[in-house]
């Protein structure tokens, strides 16, 4: 069972290297993945993830659409950096973004990245069986990965509704705007950060192929009924009497 409460502290990429290296070694054939209460984080560290994950060949995310085509050039990452640091990097910033940004047919502009593009799986990649919990508070990143693994059907969801949206998130560079009136300071994503995997039901989020929903006594009590069905659905599963035509002794399998 793996819990992840957040998608960006720590060392993700050693901690799953380390852990896919663990369940290769022990033969594990089913994995629960904890994802409830998770507000997101990195994209990059949810794509990584997702590698060991994926039964084949996947393309994670859709290009990132933006405002225009200079959107990402007059917001960018380098806006805190002090005046001397800005004036050597924005330059080169800002040409490799106007060459990767493009207009649509409809009049959108998108931006390609690499996660819009075809990446093959970590050679640890898990096999098993997979059952994903969730809730009302999986978020941004939580949500993306969330809608890759119920889109390719790689998972079986175990909670609540998502409140991050299965169709995607507006997220990636998150500038700091002062309102000109009140002075009051808002973070504001620019990029709308599309799963390649998406759904036909706009505005809801990642459904649970079994809902389930704690009460307030399970919340007492220190219960875990999601996390208990799953168990016992593991246990039906694959806990199979069978007869030794020999000595008539039961094992399971």
């Amino acid at each position: 069972m793996l819990k992840i409460r957040q998608f960006s502290l720590g060392k993700p990429s050693r901690f799953y290297e380390e852990s896919f290296n663990k369940i290769q070694l022990n033969k594990t054939k089913t994995l629960i993945i904890d994802l409830r209460n998770n507000p997101g984080g990195s994209l990059k560290d949810i794509e990584n993830f997702y590698s060991y994950l994926s039964d084949s060949t996947y393309v994670f995310a859709d290009p990132f659409q933006v405002v225009s085509k200079t959107t990402l050039v007059e917001k960018t990452p380098f806006n805190k950096l002090p005046f001397v640091a800005k004036i050597f990097m924005t330059p080169f910033y800002a040409s490799v973004v106007l060459l990767k940004t493009h207009k649509d047919e409809n009049g959108n502009f998108f931006c390609s990245n690499s996660y819009s593009k075809p990446k093959l799986i970590n050679k640890n990649v898990f096999k098993g069986k997979i059952y994903v919990m969730i809730n009302g508070g999986t978020f941004s990143a939580s949500s993306i990965i969330s809608s890759n693994l119920k889109g390719s059907k790689r998972a079986t969801f175990v909670g609540e509704e998502t409140g991050g949206a299965y169709n995607g998130t507006v997220a990636g560079i998150m500038p700091t705007v002062k309102l000109p009136n009140s002075d009051i300071k808002i973070t504001i994503g620019l990029l709308v950060v599309a799963p390649f995997h998406k759904t036909t039901l706009e505005g809801r989020g990642i459904f649970p192929d079994k809902e389930i929903v704690p009460t307030i006594v399970d919340y007492i009590n220190g219960k875990d009924p999601e996390l208990d069905w799953i168990l016992e659905d593991i246990k039906k599963s694959s806990t199979i009497p069978t007869q030794n035509q020999n000595d008539k002794n039961i094992s399971l399998k």
